[in-house]
């Protein structure tokens, strides 16, 4: 007969506590490891939450930015004076600005850069030098800053080659020479940024009128009187080099005698 082994009474009792502690262990680390799976999803649920939070609430304030942008906008005036320089010239412009909101000046309380350079007040001296002065714009730029609202300006200084007008004498003509050229550029000067010009109150006894441009701005299409009359056949047009730059001039083909005439170039 096979002999079988039993355990002891202390045997058992150990046995049972061996198992009791494994499966306390066991429960323990589970727990333990539940507890730190969960921290981990809530804090990343934290993070997450918390990242939504912040989107929300940057969208909201730049909504409620935008709505009282639309509402309340900020008025800007900014001025140049002057706004039309000659080529070649230094020249001293004036910036100017002033800014409203809701009706009320706020130009104090605005933070101002002029041409990304901080600046106070309301205006500022731009010295321009000759070097500067080339023909074309000179962009000049405004931010402004107020309640949370930023808004830029930009105006251009226009850079050009003088126009002339005025009168000669009845036997003067617009050759290709030097003397033309000189006695052009003795007349009335003018800063123009385009062919278009509207002289008034001109006099002239037996002699023509002068007006004379750079070739760049076209030719005219009209010159009308002070009656809204075309007139533009009355004047013959030639082609005179003004330093370096070529010009059209207009001359009134046959001379006259008149006061108070109104000229109005197209």
């Amino acid at each position: 007969m096979e002999k079988k082994e039993f355990l002891d009474k202390n045997g058992l009792g150990t046995l049972v506590t061996q198992t009791r502690n494994a499966i306390s262990t066991a429960k323990a680390q589970a727990i333990s490891q539940a507890a730190a799976d969960a921290d981990s999803k809530v804090n990343a649920l934290g993070v997450a939450v918390k990242k939504y939070s912040d989107d929300a609430d940057n969208l909201i304030k730049t909504d409620v930015i935008e709505l009282q942008e639309a509402v309340w906008p900020l008025a800007i005036t900014f001025n140049l004076s002057p706004s039309v320089i000659r080529v070649g010239a230094a020249a001293t412009v004036t910036a100017s600005w002033n800014v409203k909101r809701k009706g009320a000046d706020v130009t104090a309380s605005s933070t101002v850069k002029l041409n990304n350079a901080a600046v106070t007040g309301t205006s500022k001296t731009l010295s321009i030098t000759a070097a500067q002065a080339v023909a074309g714009t000179l962009a000049q730029t405004l931010d402004i800053t107020c309640q949370g609202i930023t808004k830029r300006e930009t105006r251009n200084i226009s850079v050009v080659h003088p126009s002339y007008f005025g009168t000669v004498a009845s036997g003067w003509s617009a050759s290709a020479s030097a003397a033309a050229a000189n006695d052009i550029k003795a007349l009335t000067l003018l800063l123009n940024t385009s062919r278009a010009c509207t002289r008034t109150g001109i006099s002239v006894t037996n002699g023509k009128i002068v007006y004379a441009y750079p070739k760049s701005y076209g030719a005219l299409t009209s010159v009308k009187d002070g009656n809204n009359f075309e007139v533009l056949g009355s004047y013959t047009r030639s082609e005179v080099t003004i330093d370096s730059i070529v010009y059209y001039v207009y001359v009134l083909t046959n001379p006259v005698t008149a006061s108070g005439v109104k000229q109005i170039f197209a």
